[in-house]
């Protein structure tokens, strides 16, 4: 049978956009050495080597609203490529995220994490729902009576968006190869729900694993919730990667939680300078220390090996706290 010379050209016009779609983004050129402004912007974006890894993108969100401070967002990227977001900054943070997940790549936020309902974390929510769509919310159990909690819970209503509540002894799935289990807050547990620093109380303590390599994320707990997860659990919740509670305040991690963890690399993600002491425990306990407000953006990849790649944003001019800063911003673990 003889075909049409334009039904071929069509057929091998589609073949080179799908081939396109696949393969282009992965095929364009790393970045390499600084950008124009001295900073590793592009390279700590670029995903062109996230295929096959689980890799987390602490984001430097610099922002704030009056009195609220940029908060927290952390964009971690499945070894076949889905999008988990944890937290998502204040009400103003989405005009910084939007960018950063163009210049990603991504179109689509499979799963939305929120720690706990406070501004810091979920201000941006109902932004990014609207903009790129949500598959599945995760969350805790608090009803937190505020404009802005009730409006994210309003949107996730109106569009559709799978809300499940998380406790003590849950898990989920991250694709096929990565698991979430949730070791806080526990059911039945009381706090009172318009009190902003008890809200702090029930947030979403979870370790996230892909082969060997662990990460661990707890939003805003406070010490006594730390030492109740000592307590209860030991060294099940022992992590290569922490995310520190409560920005690195000391309000929270406490050295006995530290010590616990014991992580590798430790990051202190807001805006704003949080504490000394944290920093030098941390330090203290072995791990490399990073911070928002210095490092911009830190990308965290991983084969599943327990060995780590990392790219800061930003070459830290303040060192004493942190340690001198690796000259390109790469430091391997």
């Amino acid at each position: 049978m003889k075909r049409h010379p334009v039904i071929i050209a069509a057929a091998l016009l589609l073949a080179a956009v799908l081939v396109c779609a696949v393969s282009c983004h992965s095929l364009s050129s790393a970045p390499k050495g600084p950008d124009k402004d001295g900073s590793y912007t592009s390279s700590v974006y670029y995903t062109g080597d996230d295929a096959g890894k689980l890799t987390v993108r602490y984001i430097g969100l610099s922002g704030a609203d009056g009195d609220t401070y940029a908060g927290d967002c952390a964009v971690y990227t499945s070894p076949e490529g889905l999008v988990m977001m944890v937290d998502c900054g204040n009400q103003i943070s989405y005009q910084e995220l939007f960018p950063v997940l163009d210049a990603m790549g991504i179109r689509k936020i499979d799963i939305f994490v929120m720690s706990h309902p406070h501004v810091d974390h979920i201000g941006s929510f109902t932004e990014l729902a609207r903009r790129y769509g949500i598959g599945k919310l995760y969350k805790n159990y608090v009803e937190y009576r505020t404009d802005v909690y009730k409006g994210a819970m309003m949107t996730a209503e109106q569009l559709g968006i799978e809300v499940q509540v998380l406790y003590e002894g849950d898990s989920f799935k991250f694709g096929e190869y990565v698991d979430v289990q949730v070791f806080w807050p526990y059911e039945g547990q009381v706090i009172d729900q318009t009190d902003a620093a008890s809200t702090n109380h029930s947030s979403l303590a979870m370790r996230i694993t892909y082969g060997d390599s662990s990460f661990w994320s707890s939003g805003d707990l406070y010490l006594a919730d730390e030492m109740e997860l000592v307590k209860r659990y030991g060294e099940q919740i022992r992590s290569d990667v922490v995310k520190m509670n409560h920005h690195g305040r000391e309000t929270s991690n406490s050295k006995d939680y530290i010590n616990t963890l014991q992580p590798k690399i430790a990051v202190a993600c807001q805006s704003h300078f949080s504490s000394e002491a944290v920093l030098n425990w941390y330090r203290g306990s072995g791990a490399t220390v990073f911070h928002t407000a210095f490092d911009g953006t830190v990308r965290i990849s991983t084969a599943g090996d327990g060995h780590y790649d990392v790219q800061v944003q930003n070459i830290r001019t303040k060192t004493k706290l942190y340690g001198k800063p690796a000259e390109d911003g790469h430091y391997v673990f």
